[in-house]
């Protein structure tokens, strides 16, 4: 064990208290660093000569040398100490590729130092190894080394199912392993598929030409446990974030794709009984993206199966249906939105055709007095609400021509339409939101910002569904800090109205219920003063229309915290912003029943921090 001793006595040996002995050290270790990590990786795998807790310790501390550089170097990290850092990642790449290609090393060490080690070191490690297939033999074995920590072997899997191109090479490296190693099995079918990958070809699509290789018994095994998954899903779908309903219903049908005809016919009939049901669930959904990706899905298995054919009407201008689209046919996209954009050219034009005017059905009237007095009474009406559709609203603030009078009646009219749920709410829901974010004040409102943003926090809180995609605009690249610093704050108000309620409504509540008190206490002798002390103290309860969908909130946030990539430097303020909004979301859920469930996954991401 002499090669792990001394490359762990030259590491503990550096410290910020003795630079001028460190520097020493680091000269010294530079010089020898090659030769000692090849020693240390061709070492023999016998038990009296290496102890697994010496191995534990010599790949705990060997990934500890880029943090003690830079604890060395302090606030003047400069070339120098990067230098340092990347002299020695090299050398340690080049012992790997080395031992790899003689097909003889210590699989423990070599695994426990990768699984150890930083993400980016790994990926650069993937990089320059995949692409060769000589070393396929030797990283099979380490792939499918299971003595070491699951979360670290799980995370090594995951980043390898990212890297590799396609399924045939996901064979050549892990074989028929997946079918004795569960826990290797469950992380490509419980975890990677849920996963981005780094290539084209989706993770899926990886894993399903994986599984048919080895043959089709299992693949309909894993496509069974898939579909047992999405039937479980869609019993929950307001506590599953939308980019997990995207992943599983992508690759339930890449997994369908890869069965051949025959089997297809053994399952169809078991399938589609339980899939008719799932239909049904998805059209009861409010929000559109997840319901029309649900029939969208369910319509591409029933044509895979060559079921009766089952064919939906959808909204083209969503967003995230059309990624879905993109992702599931690609090239047949585009002729879907040539479709949409000539159907949405007809129905600009039969709006301009129609002409709206509130005095067509009195015209016909002979008395003039009863038509002077409507004209009246609806003027105030008029003047407030000259717009009656939300497309129209739209298409009046988009216009650079627009006049201020059009324009601000526009920008009135969208709240009271919100509060009324006027017709196409629904289906402007996501337009509405990026039109008013996106808004710049072409003219001089009053409290311009403030009233956009009311009306915003106005529609998520009755369309809560539409969370999904205010996280979607946080991370798109045309949002900037200041857009997503106004979305999180709207975000916050948005679940603490929920909470707490309106309270104008509420103070019109109490002021109803005073003078009916008022007038009922007339005339009336009050004995004791203690009874009207009590009779003013009567708690209410009041439940929170908040409770019930507070899982939309809490992890669409935790999403966001996960799969936005912050730079410390620049986004350290709207990181916090993001980890103080999510904890005011979280105290607003105390009352609800996924309380649990909210405070397990948040301590699951807590965990992150070191």
């Amino acid at each position: 064990s002499f090669p792990l001793d001394s490359i762990l006595t030259l590491i503990q040996f550096i410290d910020k208290d003795y630079k001028f002995r460190s520097f020493k050290i680091i000269k010294i270790f530079e010089s020898i660093q090659l030769e000692l990590f090849l020693q240390s990786l061709l070492l023999e795998n016998t038990e009296a000569f290496v102890d697994n807790l010496l191995i534990d310790n010599f790949a705990f501390i060997l990934s500890s040398y880029p943090d003690r550089i830079y604890n060395l170097f302090g606030n003047s990290f400069d070339n120098s100490a990067s230098l340092v850092i990347t002299t020695f990642e090299d050398n340690l790449l080049k012992s790997f590729i080395q031992v790899l290609s003689n097909g003889k090393f210590n699989v423990e060490i070599f695994a426990k130092i990768i699984s150890n080690y930083s993400i980016e070191f790994f990926e650069r490690f993937l990089v320059r190894i995949i692409p060769e297939e000589i070393f396929y033999f030797s990283l099979k074995n380490i792939f499918t080394f299971d003595h070491i920590e699951k979360r670290k072997r799980e995370f090594i899997i995951i980043k390898l199912v990212q890297f590799i191109s396609d399924g045939q090479t996901l064979m050549k490296l892990l074989s028929c392993s997946s079918l004795s190693d569960h826990f290797l099995r469950k992380c490509l079918v419980e975890k990677s598929i849920y996963m981005n990958s780094n290539s084209s070809i989706r993770n899926s699509v990886k894993l399903a030409e994986y599984f048919s290789l080895l043959g089709q018994n299992n693949l309909i095994n894993v496509f069974n446990e898939l579909f047992s998954q999405y039937c479980s899903q869609t019993q929950i779908l307001m506590f599953v974030s939308l980019q997990n309903q995207v992943q599983l219903s992508l690759a339930l049908i890449d997994f369908a794709r890869q069965i051949n005809f025959e089997m297809r016919c053994l399952i169809k009939d078991e399938l589609i009984n339980s899939l008719i049901f799932i239909v049904q669930r998805f059209l009861d959904q409010s929000d559109i993206s997840r319901r029309q990706i649900g029939m969208l899905t369910a319509e591409t298995l029933f044509t895979l199966f060559e079921y009766n054919s089952l064919k939906f009407d959808y909204i083209e201008n969503d967003p995230t249906f059309s990624e879905f689209v993109t992702a599931l046919n690609g090239e047949k996209i585009e002729k879907r939105e040539e479709n949409s954009k000539q159907n949405k050219m007809e129905d600009k034009l039969q709006r301009k055709k129609r002409v709206i005017d509130s005095r067509v059905e009195i015209l016909d009237s002979d008395d003039d007095e009863e038509r002077e007095k409507l004209i009246e009474e609806n003027k105030d009406n008029l003047e407030q609400h000259q717009f009656v559709y939300f497309q129209d609203c739209l298409d009046t603030l988009k216009d650079n021509k627009t006049e201020y009078k059009d324009w601000e009646n526009a920008l009135y009219s969208i709240g009271p339409m919100i509060k009324n749920k006027s017709i196409g709410l629904n289906i402007f829901g996501i337009e509405i939101l990026e039109t008013l974010l996106f808004l710049e004040e072409r003219f001089n409102f009053p409290n311009f910002i403030n009233y956009k943003m009311g009306i915003i926090k106005l529609l998520l809180v009755d369309n809560p569904q539409l969370i999904s995609h205010f996280v979607r605009l946080f991370c798109s690249k045309k949002c900037s800090q200041s857009h997503k610093s106004l979305l999180l704050s709207t975000i916050v108000n948005a679940s603490k109205m929920l909470y707490f309620g309106d309270e104008n409504e509420e103070n019109r509540e109490n002021n109803q219920e005073k003078n009916i008190n008022l007038n009922n206490s007339i005339g009336k002798i009050i004995w004791k003063s203690s009874n009207l002390i009590k009779s003013n103290n009567t708690n209410k309860i009041i439940k929170s229309k908040f409770a019930p969908i507070a899982p939309q909130f809490v992890f669409s946030l935790l999403d966001l915290c996960q799969r936005y990539n912050f730079d410390l430097e620049k986004d350290s303020i709207l990181f916090s912003r993001l980890i103080l909004a999510l904890s005011e979301v979280i105290n607003f859920s105390k009352n609800s029943p996924s309380i649990i469930s909210i405070a397990s996954s948040t301590f699951l991401w807590l965990k992150q921090f070191r």
